[in-house]
This record gives C-alpha cells, structure tokens and sequence, in this order.
C-alpha cells in the first residue's frame, strides 16, 4: 500500500470515527433533546444533567483512554471502539426510564471518549509529516460537523418533532449507521501486505501518567485551554436548539442547527490546513475569539437575524479548535504514543467543563426563565481561553523542526 493510499485509509477511519463519536455520540442529544424532553416530560436541569452524564462519562473515558492507547495501540481500540459505540445507541432506542437513559448516555459519552482519542493517536503518528497533521485531522473534522445535517435530516424523515415519542427510533437509525460506519473503519486499517497492523498505527507503549505530561509549560497551557473550551463550548451546544425554538417553528431551528454542522465540517477542515500553514496559537486564538463573540451575540439581541448568525458563527470554527489542539500537541512530540497521551490528559481536562457545563447552564435557566446567564459563562469562558491561546509558544514544526520541548 502506498503512503498516499494509506494516508486516504487513514481520513476514511477519522471520518468514520468522527461521526460515530461526535455526529451521533455527543451532538445528536441537542436535536433530540427538545422531543425527548417533551415526551418524558422533563425538566430543563433533568435534560441538562442527561446531556453532563454523558459528558462527564467522556472525561473517564479519556482518563482511561491514554492507558488503553498506551497498551493495546491505537488501531486496536479504534477497531474496539467503534463496534462498542453502538450498544449504548441501541440501548437509547428501547429506553424510556430516566435511570437507563443516564446509563447509556453515560455509556455513549465514555466509549466516544475512547474512540475519538484512538483517531487523533493514529492521525498524529510519526509517519503523518508535521505539515500534514493539521490537514489531515482537519478533513476527519468533516465527519463531526457534518453527522450534525445527517442527525438534523433524520429528525426530519421520522417526523420526530411532530410525533415526539419517535425519539428513540432515532437513536435506533443511528445505531444501525454505526454498523456500517465500524465495518468502513475496520476496512481502512485493515493491516497491508499481511502485517499485523495499519504503517500508521503506534504500537503498544509504557502509558504515561497525567502529572508526567503537565510537566512541560506548553502542555499545561494547552490542556488548561482545552479545559475552558470543553465549559463554554457544552453551554451553548446543548442548549442551541432549544434556544432556537424560542425564536422559530422546531422545524426552522432545526435547519439552522444542520447549517450549524456544515459550517463546522467546512471550517474544521479550513482551519486544520491552516494551523500547517500559519502559527497555531494564533489560528487557536482567533478561533476561540470567534465562539466567544459568537455565544454573546444572543446577550444583547433576540432578533432572528442575530440569533441564526450566532448559531452559524459558533459552528464554524468549533470542531477546527479541537482540530488545532491535536495537530499543535503532535507538533511538541514526534512520539505518537505520547503525542496520544496528551491529548487523553487535555481531553480530561475538556471533559471536565463540559461535564460541568450543561448541569449547570440547566439549573440556571430554570431558576431564571432565561438562556442569559448560561451564555454569558459561556461566552466569558471562551474569550479567557482565547487570551491564553494567544500566548502560546511556537510548536517543534513552527521553529524549523527542532523541539521546543526541554
């Protein structure tokens, strides 16, 4: 198999991963939140804290995917990962009590954890050109922006918002989806030549622990960063659609959110062939100035012109920020396995505010009557990130290939 060729395998598994753990595994809830929560009748904190059970499961996941990526190599759990992610989506479609509903959100976050981590382990391997990671991670960015369309059009097939009790034949749909999306997965790093594994595909490594990798100021500052994004980024995302529905019919806002998902896809992709190309604390920097302007937009005006321009404006850069922090951390370290490790440490980290975000955005909103507060943090939170980011120094492929790493 040529590099190229192996290289287009590679996009194939991240898009396929992609979809699974983002499109279906965390963005899908915020078009099902509205019928679900009509039809179970719940509360905006019981939908918020359905939405942190599965965010806070994703935290455990990254804590255990660096040990798991470390022993068993990255092909290996993207290959278990993706088979695994469908059993809590099927679980969602034949369960109607709270308890359950928890359990397999909770059980979605944790494997999409572990599947997201093992595609940016495989797609920051030394074989990847440093020039090339961000490109690469940029164009499997396609598969989380878009699943949020994909969802939006199934929604819409199954009458989902006029029939609210036909949530769970949606997560059902998705569930099937994801049988094909792991069989195209397991085809794309199928090993070449009859080796053992994909030329890509960091083999088992001694993991590393968490203190080890915040040593370097650098990683600690990335992590930090990832940190209060994973916060500001939950607030507005999980409650975008019913915000929405406040301003426009179910219908209409779930267009903007499927516009939402493209501009994610294309700006993800953008915004990875430019962090190769320009300075990725800046690309980082303006990205997370975007969101933040992007999540206040709605604090000082309701006017629908207003409102779908911050919906959109949000999603353009949101999947490429997380794009960046990948190809920017494979840049500190040629070792993919400890490339790998970082990266699950920065997603604890991001698991952490985001776990705590949609909770407390919940509560808020049903004590005030109102998505202000909730959008501020949100929006406060991204702006500080943002002046963090813009103080990041150059990576190891910025400064000529010698590691700024001591």
């Amino acid at each position: 198999m040529s590099i190229r060729a192996s290289r287009e395998r590679l996009a194939v598994a991240g898009l396929c991963g992609s979809l699974a753990a983002f499109g279906f595994g965390r963005f899908a809830y915020t078009a099902l939140l509205p019928p679900m929560r009509t039809d179970l009748a719940l509360s905006y904190s019981a939908a918020g804290w359905l939405a942190s059970a599965n965010l806070i499961a994703y935290l455990i996941g990254a804590m255990a995917a660096g040990t798991l990526t470390g022993r068993a190599g990255s092909q290996r759990l993207l290959q278990t990962a993706i088979i695994a992610v469908c059993l809590p989506l099927f679980g969602l479609s034949v369960s109607r009590a709270y308890a359950l509903l928890v359990v397999f959100m909770a059980l979605l976050g944790f494997i999409s954890a572990l599947l997201w981590i093992a595609v940016v382990a495989l797609l920051t391997g030394p074989s990847v050109p440093a020039g090339q990671r961000g490109a690469l991670l940029g164009l499997t960015a396609l598969g989380s922006g878009w699943g949020i369309p994909v969802v939006a059009v199934l929604v819409t097939v199954l009458r989902v918002n006029q029939d609210p009790s036909r949530w769970q034949a949606a997560w059902l749909v998705m569930g099937l989806a994801t049988v094909i999306l792991a069989a195209g997965t397991w085809w794309a790093v199928r090993p070449a030549g009859g080796s053992r594994a994909h030329p890509h595909a960091n083999s088992p490594s001694p993991h590393r622990s968490m203190l080890n990798d915040l040593r370097e100021r650098p990683a600690r500052r990335i992590c930090l960063i990832y940190g209060m994004y994973g916060f500001g980024y939950s607030v507005f995302v999980t409650f975008a659609v019913a915000f929405l529905r406040l301003h426009v019919s179910a219908g209409a806002s779930l267009g903007i959110w499927a516009f939402l998902g493209l501009s994610a896809g294309v700006g993800g992709l953008l915004i990875g062939q430019g962090s190769d190309r320009w300075s990725k604390g800046l690309i980082l920097s303006i990205s997370l100035v975007a969101t933040g302007v992007a999540a206040g937009l709605p604090i000082w005006t309701s006017s629908l012109p207003a409102v779908i321009i911050s919906v959109i404006g949000f999603g353009f850069p949101m999947i490429g920020i997380g794009t960046v922090v990948a190809a920017y951390l494979g840049d500190l370290f040629s070792d993919a396995a400890r490339s790998g490790s970082l990266f699950a440490t920065a997603t604890v980290l991001f698991g952490l505010g985001q776990g705590a975000g949609p909770g407390v955005a919940g509560l808020l909103i049903d004590s005030t009557g109102s998505f202000t507060l909730p959008f501020i943090l949100s929006s406060g939170t991204l702006l500080v990130a943002a002046a963090v980011a813009s103080r990041l120094p150059p990576a190891r492929a910025e400064i000529g290939g010698t590691t700024c790493i001591r």
